[in-house]
C-alpha cells in the first residue's frame, strides 16, 4: 500500500498529461531538425581518400540521436496512454458531470485556467469552486481505486 494521494498530488498528476505531451512535441521538433541536418549532409563521390577527424561519422551520430529520441517518445507515449486511461476510468466514477467536464477541458485537453473558463462559459469564482471540488473528488476516487 502506497502513500495517500493528496489534492496537490492530484493537480501534479493531472498537469503531467499536458506536460508529457509538450515534451513529446519538443522531441518531434528535434527529430525534424536532425532530419534536416541529415538531408544536408553530402557524401564524397570521387575515389579520393579523405582524412577523417576523430569525431566519428556525422550521419551515424544523427541517426543514432533520432533513434534515441524516438525511443523516448515511445516511452512517454506509454505513460500518457496509461494516465489518460486512468483519468477516464476515474472521471467515469465522478458523480457530477460538470466536474468531469471541467477536469477534461482543463487537464485532459491541456487548457489553461482562463481558457477553461472561456470554453465552459464560467465565471472565475465558479470555475475555482468547480476546480476545488473536482480535484477533491478525483483524489478520493484515486485513493479508493489504489486502496490507499
Amino acid at each position: 500500500m502506497g502513500r495517500k494521494f493528496t489534492e496537490e498530488d492530484t493537480k501534479q498528476y493531472l498537469m503531467s498529461l499536458s506536460e508529457f505531451a509538450e515534451e513529446n512535441h519538443k522531441r518531434l521538433v528535434q527529430i525534424m531538425e536532425l532530419r534536416a541536418i541529415a538531408e544536408s549532409c553530402t557524401v564524397r563521390t570521387d575515389k579520393e581518400s579523405i582524412q577523417t577527424s576523430g569525431s566519428g561519422d556525422k550521419m551515424a551520430n544523427i541517426v543514432g540521436r533520432i533513434v534515441d529520441i524516438e525511443r523516448e517518445i515511445y516511452k512517454t507515449n506509454k505513460i500518457i496512454e496509461h494516465r489518460r486511461a486512468e483519468f477516464e476510468e476515474i472521471t467515469k466514477k465522478m458523480k457530477i458531470d460538470r466536474h468531469k467536464e471541467y477536469l477534461t477541458v482543463r487537464y485532459y485537453d491541456g487548457n489553461g485556467f482562463y481558457d477553461t473558463v472561456m470554453i465552459m462559459n464560467l465565471r472565475d469564482s465558479t470555475a475555482k469552486k468547480i476546480h476545488r471540488k473536482s480535484i477533491a473528488e478525483f483524489t478520493k476516487i484515486y485513493n479508493e481505486k489504489h486502496n490507499i
